[in-house]
């Protein structure tokens, strides 16, 4: 009997290749089933020859739709951007009843921040969003939006959907990737502080500088005119007893004169000192606005715990209080001074 059976067999194969061209014998693994792993171990140009083989073969239409999928995941994989949108855009028209159809959707969005075009990547997004709340790309879909709008500098939103990832779809593994933007965002925050913060002390130093020089300059003409009142002194009775009396004064205001001149030197030199400290500022203030940020977490920690809390600290703060109160003193003595000769 067993010989009799392999007979049939046989004949019946021979019937179905000779007699029957279109019929194949079933093979262990299809064309697509090969892309598909190929795909799966990251051979992305090794894929894109199966599917296409697929689609070469009439005889397996009904597997063209997958093939036409996957040729565009594939595309995708290897950032052929232009060819990656013709394949899925024809999959998408051509197949909305395929049981890929929902994730080409999605892929479409992604592809779209793939190509830089954020803006239809949100709008395309939410519209799936909209269609299929319950998707397993849901995650996904929140995660490219808010890159998108991450990208275009809405951070407020971004950060938003970012934490809206992480709470709502803790298990997904876009979890990790918006934290570290979280991250990020809160590290753009800081910086823009810092600027703000620089500003200010930039408008302080300019004003700490300008009141200086104001002063220095009403100090100078003062001073000019005291000596020349002491000049007069000089000339006016010098061997009578009244104009010893002015001579030893004049020789008495002469030597505080000399330590007026101290210090207005003093403050000459500290006026140096804050142009100095404002040309670093208005430095820092320049490498904060151009600076690109792209750190790891690890960076931003340590950025952190090394960011200056302030320029300009308290004890410099009193110490310019302290310089225009003696400001003030020297500019009170002379007026005392002018006051007291113009009476004589």
């Amino acid at each position: 009997m067993k010989p009799i059976i392999m007979k049939i067999l046989l004949a019946t194969v021979f019937l179905a290749v000779f007699i029957f061209p279109g019929f194949t014998a079933p093979a262990e693994n299809s064309d697509l089933e090969k892309g598909i792993a190929a795909f799966s171990n990251a051979d992305y140009s090794g894929s894109l020859s199966w599917f296409r083989d697929v689609i070469i073969n009439t005889n397996r239409k009904d597997i063209h739709s997958d093939a036409y999928f996957w040729i565009a995941k594939s595309y995708m994989a290897l950032r052929q951007l232009d060819n990656a949108e013709d394949n899925l855009e024809f999959f998408i028209m051509h197949y909305p009843q395929h049981k890929y159809y929902q994730e080409a959707v999605y892929q479409k969005g992604r592809l779209m921040f793939l190509q830089d075009d954020y803006e239809n990547c949100i709008q395309e997004s939410y519209r799936f969003l909209e269609n299929y709340p319950d998707s397993p790309f849901a995650a996904n879909a929140y995660f490219w939006t808010a890159e998108s709008l991450y990208s275009l500098g809405r951070l407020n939103d971004a950060e938003k959907l970012y934490s809206h990832i992480i709470y709502n779809y803790p298990s997904s593994y876009k979890v990790e990737s918006a934290n570290y933007r979280l991250s990020m965002i809160e590290q753009k925050y800081r910086e823009e502080s810092l600027v703000e913060l620089l500003k200010l002390t930039h408008e302080e130093y300019l004003k700490a500088i300008e009141e200086f020089q104001v002063r220095e300059k009403t100090y100078e003409n003062a001073l000019d005119s005291y000596q020349k009142k002491l000049s007069l002194l000089d000339s006016e009775n010098p061997d009578a007893a009244e104009g010893r009396t002015f001579s030893l004064e004049m020789l008495d205001l002469q030597s505080n004169v000399r330590n007026k001149d101290n210090e207005i030197m003093a403050l000459k030199r500290k006026i140096a000192e804050l142009e100095y400290r404002l040309e670093s500022a208005e430095n820092k203030i320049a490498e904060s606005k151009t600076k690109v940020i792209e750190i790891s977490p690890e960076e931003k920690n340590q950025a952190i715990s090394s960011q200056p809390s302030d320029i300009l600290g308290n004890d410099e703060k009193i110490e310019l209080l302290e310089i225009k109160s003696r400001a003030l003193e020297i500019k009170s003595y002379y007026l005392k001074y002018l006051s007291s000769v113009g009476s004589n």
